[in-house]
């Protein structure tokens, strides 16, 4: 497998199942995926019965199923590029490439359906030619779905495009991880010149710390290590056993003390030791410690340390970057979190209000000036808003800004204003896309065959109708315009309804598709067999898609009515079969009786007289060929499958007539020692080799 070509590089396993699980539940097509070897399966969701249980599961039609998989894919070399066809076992089949960065990461493989109506009396025959039972094998034909070419097409442009959009975007994600993994390697340099003594310790004996861990203790780092960080508290009272310090491990993951030590010249030291388990929740594993001297700023000056750790904590887990603005001068001012967490955010570049706003995206420049004029004027002392604006590598990103004037001068004028900007392209992707794909859904939904209608939730518990396709106004012989707007369940009430409405209620508690199979409903308007798909879309409203199964359902009357007159029609003839058998046996037998009472015993007699070689050789010939017509030991060895010879056949035919192996080895002109090595064969393919079981008697008892 060439993992640099792999899909799995771009998309995680359980995201890509997701994503077509539930294509499968909306378009009800089977969907295969592979990798760029069209032989090695990735997926395979919503498999065709009729394939699993029998095409797959008969060697010659697989064989077909083989070729029509390398064949369809073969030579598929554009981005979108669609390929049906028709395989030998008589089921359309579709496949397009995947491509990421121009490049080809697997084929996606979808059909097991039909484009039209199915011709029974081929897949009839197949089923014969193929060993299949012809009635479960029909009855798998009845579950395969009939879509058009040109709706497979759209439903596989649809799941090609997500599941391109889906990579590009775990893309993206990769490299913002890289981004990061490179960020922490930096953290790793600054953390190793850092002035805050670091080590670590394992079984509480330090085995390294950094400069600083020396600069404070005064130790050298030989002197440090096997050292014992409890030992650094002076004050007994104050240190804490192997147990407490565990004790505080497992209760907040940590331990931090203020002490006072002593250091190697002897000068009291306050600091500031923390210490985490690194591997487990005892001391006696490996941990990491700390140690600040905080001698001259004692608890003030830690208590500011702390407040800007945790403000540093909160911008970086919240991806935020600050900025501060003086109205009066324009002096825009933004910290360093702004192009660490945009990605070269423009921010970071500015110093005045100007050159941020020649960054802002052109259709946001004219409303974001109306803006920044309101707030100099005080009209906006608070906001919020989301704008775009240009990085260092001239992309646009969508930014949320909230702010608010601090200061003001005597006049009430605003003077300063802060604020925090926080990146949200991704997010608003997600609302761009996700409206796109709405779109997309509805234009497939309002040309589909299949009726399809979408419903809102309300708080109390009804599914308000807020789409329904032409399809949809076919079956039920409504209106779109008189459903749209009212509770599904007064609009459609009747047998099934009250199903619906529970299986609804489910699948937006669980999120999990549902399906009904097909089953009779019994409405106001109209009266119908069919089977519904049920699943929650991502704007959270539900989809029912409905396949209409009335003309299968009046055809599987139909079917069955002939079904039982060919029962009947088999069962006369295997009558008819069963008395040609008997009949036929008769006549064998006959046949066999009078050869040998009529003429076998003038061929005796004629042995008797003087014969020439060539005569008593015709003789011979005569005597076999006779043999072999008299006898239905030949049609009674096919029937058994011995699997005799035809010299083994002759040779029982002769020894069930009483022949002994001399008169047979005369009569075929063959050796005694010949005539032997058949008899053991004969006796080995009849299940009686090596057993005191008399042959001639054995081969009597067949008839």
């Amino acid at each position: 497998m060439n993992q640099e070509s792999h899909l799995l590089k771009f998309i995680d396993i359980e995201a890509l199942t997701e994503l077509v699980v539930n294509f499968n539940a909306l378009t009800g097509l089977s969907v295969g995926i592979t990798t760029t070897d069209p032989d090695e399966h990735i997926i395979q969701v919503g498999w065709a019965d009729i394939c699993t249980t029998y095409h797959q599961a008969n060697p010659e039609t697989e064989r077909l199923c083989i070729n029509n998989r390398s064949s369809i894919c073969s030579n598929l070399a554009a981005p979108g590029e669609i390929r049906l066809s028709r395989c030998m076992n008589g089921l359309i089949h579709a496949c397009s490439p995947i491509f990421i960065d121009e490049q080809l990461v697997a084929y996606l493989f979808s059909g097991q359906v039909l484009s039209s109506p199915p011709d029974i009396e081929f897949f009839k025959n197949q089923a014969i030619h193929n060993g299949f039972d012809v009635d479960c094998y029909l009855d798998s034909l009845k579950q395969v779905k009939i879509i058009n070419e040109n709706q497979i097409k759209i439903f596989i442009t649809l799941i090609v495009n997500n599941i391109t959009l889906l990579a590009e975007k775990n893309k993206q994600i990769s490299l913002t991880q890289d981004r990061l993994n490179k960020q922490s390697a930096i953290l790793q340099k600054v953390v190793d010149l850092a002035p805050i003594g670091i080590g670590t310790a394992k079984k509480l004996k330090v085995d390294w710390c950094n400069q600083a861990m020396c600069r404070i203790t005064g130790y050298s780092e030989q002197e440090m290590l096997d050292f014992n960080p409890i030992d650094l508290c002076i004050n007994k009272e104050d240190r804490l056993s192997p147990e407490e310090l565990e004790k505080e491990y497992k209760i907040k993951g940590y331990s931090e003390r203020l002490i006072k030590t002593v250091n190697k010249a002897g000068e009291d030291v306050d600091i500031l030791i923390s210490s985490a388990p690194i591997d487990s929740q005892t001391p006696s594993g490996n941990i990491v410690f700390t140690i600040m001297n905080i001698s001259e700023q004692l608890r003030n000056k830690a208590l500011l340390i702390e407040s800007q750790e945790r403000l540093n904590i909160i911008i970086q887990a919240t991806k935020v970057g600050l900025w501060d603005w003086n109205l009066i001068t324009d002096e825009f001012i933004t910290d360093g979190s702004n192009f660490e967490l945009f990605e070269g955010h423009a921010n970071s570049r500015f110093h005045t209000i100007d050159q941020w706003k020649n960054s802002i995206h052109p259709q946001d420049s004219s409303w974001v000036e109306e803006h920044l004029k309101q707030i100099k004027k005080g009209q906006n002392t608070t906001w919020s808003t989301t704008y775009r604006i240009r990085n260092t590598d001239n992309e646009y990103r969508w930014i949320s800004s909230t702010g608010a004037i601090i200061e003001q001068n005597e006049k009430g004028v605003p003077t300063r204003a802060v604020g925090v900007d926080r990146d949200v392209t991704a997010t608003k992707q997600l609302e761009i896309e996700r409206i796109e794909e709405n779109k997309k859904y509805r234009e497939i939904v309002q040309h589909m065959n299949t009726a399809a209608l979408t419903l809102t939730p309300t708080s109390d518990n009804k599914f308000i109708i807020d789409d329904f396709n032409p399809a949809s106004e076919s079956i039920s012989k409504t209106k779109s315009k008189d459903v749209i707007g009212c509770n599904y369940i007064d609009r459609f009430s009747g047998s099934g309804a009250e199903e619906i409405v529970k299986s609804m209620q489910r699948v937006l508690e669980t999120n999990k598709p549902e399906r009904i199979p097909t089953k009779h409903y019994s409405f106001k308007e109209f009266d119908i067999w069919g089977e519904l798909y049920i699943f929650l879309l991502p704007s959270k409203k539900i989809a029912l898609i409905f396949n209409d199964h009335t003309e299968i359902k009046e055809a599987e009357r139909e079917l069955q009515k002939h079904h039982q007159e060919l029962e009947e029609t088999n069962i006369t003839l295997k009558v008819l079969v069963r008395r040609y058998e008997e009949e036929k046996k008769k006549q064998e037998k006959r046949l066999a009786t009078n050869v040998q009472m009529l003429v076998n015993p003038y061929l005796e007699r004629i042995k008797t007289t003087p014969l020439t070689e060539r005569q008593k050789s015709y003789i011979d010939i005569v005597e076999t060929g006779l043999s072999d017509l008299s006898s239905p030991l030949a049609t009674i060895a096919a029937a058994r499958d011995f699997q005799l010879s035809q010299t083994e056949t002759k040779i029982a035919n002769l020894v069930r007539q009483g022949y002994p192996s001399k008169k047979i080895a005369d009569i075929m002109n063959i050796s005694i020692q010949t005539v032997h090595k058949h008899r053991a064969a004969i006796r080995k393919k009849l299940g009686v080799a090596n057993q005191n079981i008399n042959l001639t008697s054995l081969l009597n008892q067949l008839d």
